[in-house]
């Protein structure tokens, strides 16, 4: 068996326990952060513990005091088929073009990306922000949008689907994704939207949290900045904005980076070979 965080790894636990069988498990992020304690029974008979990228191997190890760190081990994500045909963007467009596409959740941090987007207003700058994606947090954005006076650049279009993407990404100049450390330690690992953007050759803003810096090295695949900080986001946006040679440079090293950090024939292959040794 192959099983995913909570109920499912439960369940095969429990299924262990009763006839033997062979089982690994797969942890995520959410269900990792906001643990409190882990309950060791559900992976003390677990052949291998998978994760999807490094900063996961590294938290968990440390809340489990790496009872298990000859177990765990990083099989990543297989990246989505792209069926269009990307390259490399020059400069921005006029208006400027954001994008930020993920759960409506607190973790993504929205109030930062709209305090900075009220920073361009106030400095004059054209611009639109297309959110999409649902949960939560839709009526805190609407709300704060509306209370900073920005409700008329901003563009929400609710659930998306994959062909869809695609259409977003061709359309957007930046990507941003504020991620910040939410009540109780919820945050992001590596989120896949920030993997599709790179490979879709849109420069990406994001923040320092979990694992996001295995996929973006600041200034050579796209910006990071400190979370929680309106103005480091502004400032990022207009550096994007003024520097063609970044934008372009960082434009190019995204989709190459994130190319050969999620390979779909590696990932395969060592799922194969997990489920061959068991």
């Amino acid at each position: 068996m192959y099983t995913h965080w909570k109920t499912a790894t439960t369940i095969s636990a429990v299924i262990h326990e009763l006839t033997g069988m062979k089982y690994s498990v797969c942890l995520h992020a959410n269900e990792i952060y906001a643990e409190k304690w882990i309950a060791n029974w559900r992976f003390i008979n677990a052949e291998e513990i998978i994760v999807n990228n490094t900063y996961n191997k590294h938290y968990f190890n440390l809340i489990t005091n790496y009872k298990y760190k000859n177990r765990i081990r990083v099989i990543r994500n297989i990246p989505p088929k792209i069926d269009k045909n990307f390259t490399h963007r020059g400069a921005v467009r006029s208006p400027l073009n954001l994008l930020s596409l993920g759960r409506l959740i607190h973790f993504k941090d929205h109030p930062t990306l709209l305090n900075a987007c009220k920073i361009m207003s106030d400095n004059g700058l054209d611009f639109k922000l297309v959110i999409g994606g649902e949960g939560d947090s839709h009526q805190v954005i609407q709300s704060l949008s509306k209370d900073l006076k920005i409700e008329s650049n901003i563009k929400m279009i609710g659930s998306y689907n994959e062909d869809d993407l695609w259409d977003l990404f061709q359309n957007a100049d930046l990507f941003i994704h504020a991620s910040g450390i939410g009540p109780g330690g919820t945050r992001d690992g590596l989120p896949n939207v920030i993997i599709e953007a790179m490979m879709a050759c849109v420069p990406v803003i994001s923040t320092y949290i979990s694992s996001i810096p295995e996929a973006i090295e600041n200034e050579k695949d796209g910006l990071l900045i400190p979370e929680k900080n309106p103005e480091a986001l502004y400032e990022a946006i207009i550096r994007l904005i003024s520097d063609n040679h970044l934008y372009e440079t960082i434009s190019r090293n995204s989709s190459i980076k994130a190319q050969k950090i999620f390979n779909k024939t590696d990932t395969i292959k060592k799922l194969k070979n997990m489920i061959n040794k068991s």
